[in-house]
C-alpha cells in the first residue's frame, strides 16, 4: 500500500507540470516560467511522497519504509536539474550535487549492513528436521510469506509441509501460497492449537518490531504457552531465526 500512495503522489506532480504546461501555452523549452513550473511540481512531489507515508503512520498504521521513498528520487533529481538551470551559478550546484552524490559511497563499499536472510535454506532445515504431527506459527505475523513460499516450492505434493497453527479454518485460500495476512483464530482456539502440538516450529525475524499491521494472534499465543516448553533447537539464517518448541515429555 506504501508504494501505491508513494507513487501516485509522485506522479501527481508531473501531470500537474503537463497540465500547466497545456493550459499556459508554454510547452516544455527552456523558458524560466517553464521552468520554474518543473520546479515547484517535481519538489512538491518529492516531499509530499514520503509526507503522505509520514502522516498515514501517525493517523492509521506504521506504512513508513525508508526504501519507499525511492520513488521520489526522480522528481527529486528533476528539481535539481530545474533549479541549475534557473541560477547562474551552475559550476557551483554541479559541485555541491557531486559531492552530495559521493556521501553515500562509503556505505555502498562497504556493503550492506544488516545480514539479510537465506529463507531457502531455513525452509529446507525446517523440512529436514520436521516429523509427522509438527506445527509451525510465525512471529511476527508478516514473517509468514517468504518461508511459507519455500515450505511449498520445496515439497510442492504438500507431504511435508508443517501445519500452520495460528491460521483460522478459511482463513487462506486453498490455493494461495505465501498469503501476506491471513485471517488467524482467536486467541483461545490457537493457544489450544499450539498446546496441541508435542513439537512447534517457531519461525520469523528476531528482535523487536514495531510493525504490527494485523494482530499477533500467534505471538500472543507463544506467550501463554512459552512456560510449558523447551526450545531444543535453534538455528539462524541471516536475520531469520527458526526455533523448534517441544514439551518435556517429548524427546
Amino acid at each position: 500500500m506504501g508504494v501505491y500512495l508513494c507513487v501516485l503522489v509522485a506522479s501527481a506532480g508531473l501531470v500537474m507540470t503537463v497540465r500547466r504546461f497545456r493550459a499556459t501555452g508554454e510547452g516544455f523549452g527552456p523558458g524560466p516560467r517553464s521552468v520554474l513550473s518543473v520546479l515547484v511540481a517535481a519538489t512538491a512531489g518529492a516531499v509530499a511522497a514520503p509526507a503522505v507515508l509520514l502522516v498515514a503512520s501517525w493517523l492509521f498504521t506504521p506504512v513508513y519504509v525508508p526504501r519507499y521513498v525511492l520513488v521520489s528520487i526522480p522528481l527529486a533529481a528533476l528539481a535539481v536539474a530545474a533549479l541549475m538551470r534557473l541560477s547562474r551559478h551552475h559550476v557551483l550546484l554541479s559541485a555541491l550535487v557531486a559531492v552530495l552524490g559521493l556521501v553515500g559511497l562509503p556505505q555502498v563499499l562497504s556493503g550492506p549492513q544488516d545480514r539479510g536472510e537465506n529463507l531457502a535454506a531455513a525452509a529446507a532445515h525446517v523440512l529436514s528436521a520436521s516429523r509427522p504431527g509438527d506445527c509451525i506459527v510465525y512471529t511476527p505475523t508478516w514473517s509468514r510469506p517468504g518461508l511459507d513460499y519455500y515450505l511449498h516450492r520445496l515439497d510442492p505434493a504438500g507431504t511435508r509441509v508443517l501445519t500452520d497453527a495460528a491460521v483460522a479454518a478459511g482463513g487462506a485460500s486453498a490455493v494461495a501460497v505465501a498469503d501476506m495476512f491471513p485471517r488467524e483464530g482467536s486467541l483461545g482456539t490457537v493457544t489450544e492449537t499450539l498446546r496441541s502440538c508435542p513439537r512447534l516450529w517457531v519461525a520469523g525475524y528476531g528482535g523487536p518490531t514495531e510493525w504490527r499491521p494485523t494482530p499477533e494472534t500467534g505471538s500472543a499465543a507463544l506467550e501463554a504457552i512459552r512456560p510449558d516448553r523447551s526450545v531444543s533447537n535453534r538455528s539462524t539464517f541471516g536475520a531469520f531465526e527458526v526455533e523448534l518448541w517441544v514439551t518435556p515429555a517429548t524427546t
